[in-house]
This record gives C-alpha cells, structure tokens and sequence, in this order.
C-alpha cells in the first residue's frame, strides 16, 4: 500500500496541496512554494524505494538530464535536493494542458502514455509520437472521451522544437 503525502506537508519550502500521480521511481504531487506562492510539481523518490542506490541514481540522473534540457518547450525545473528522510526531490513547472491528459491516460488504459529507457528518450517519446488511442486497450471509450484525452496531451510542437529533441536521441 502506499503512503501518499497528506496535504500541508512541508518538503523544504514546499507546502503539498495535493497528490497528482505515482509511476515506477516517483510521486508527483501538486505544491506551492511557500516563500514565493508559485504553483508547482514536486517529484519525489518513494519512501519505499530510497535504500535500492541503482533506483535512486536513476532517479537523480532523470532530472540531472532535464536540467541539462534548457529550451521553452521543456518544463522548468527550478530546485533539486534531498529531504530529511533521504528522499531526493524535483520542484518543476506544474504543466496542467498535458499532466491532466497523462492522468486520465493512466486511469483510462493502466499505461503510462509515453515511456522510454532514458529521460532523453521518454521526452522524445512525448514530443515525436502520439500514444496509442485510448480505444486499444478500452472498447467502451467514446471517440470523445479519446479526442479529449489526446488533445490534452498534444504539444503542437514546431519543426524546430522536433529537430532540437532529436539531437538527444
């Protein structure tokens, strides 16, 4: 079972306003930075999962990746640390067009919408393809239901943009 962050946990200057998704090496949740009021995701390692070092190198080397990724398409990403449990931490822009996509991806198929081996690959995946329709893996799903969905996770992305993520492929 997991144990999510109730509301009103303070991680460095972060206050949780609530919980957003899990997936294999992180909990996302909705906070506000409490020095500047910004809204924002905060990504941590799971509790679970802090003593395996290959998970928690991984995790740190995902968003090391990202930060290297300085462009406007790209999320920002404005803090790393490690909490006082040893959890390390991301705060980064909260996306809400696409987060909200994602998470009804999630829910609806049982499938995350994009994947990938490495960072590099995963944000290649989500800016390069469209995931497969809602209506592969669910019968009952209504050409509205997987236009909405596919619509909110659609970046519109320029030719520039393409050719710039495929440089880190």
């Amino acid at each position: 079972m997991k144990e999510w962050l109730p509301a009103g946990t303070v991680i460095a200057h972060f206050q949780v306003s609530s919980r957003i998704s899990a997936n294999g090496i992180g909990e996302v949740y909705q906070a506000i930075d409490v020095s500047s009021g910004l809204e924002l995701a905060l990504k941590l390692l799971p509790a679970s999962l802090i003593d395996d070092p290959q998970t928690r190198s991984r995790f740190i080397q995902t968003f090391f990746s990202i930060t290297q990724m300085r462009d406007h398409n790209f999320c920002r990403v404005y803090e790393a640390g490690i909490t006082e449990d040893g959890r390390p931490y991301v705060a980064m822009e909260y996306v809400k067009v696409f987060s909200l996509g994602a998470v009804f991806y999630e829910l609806l198929t049982g499938r995350q919408p994009f994947s990938g081996p490495s960072a590099p690959e995963l944000v290649a995946a989500a800016t390069l393809t469209a995931p497969p329709p809602i209506t592969d893996f669910r019968e009952d799903a209504s050409p509205a239901l997987n236009e909405a969905v596919m619509k909110a996770l659609a970046h519109g992305w320029e030719s520039s943009d393409v050719a710039l993520i495929q440089n880190f492929r």
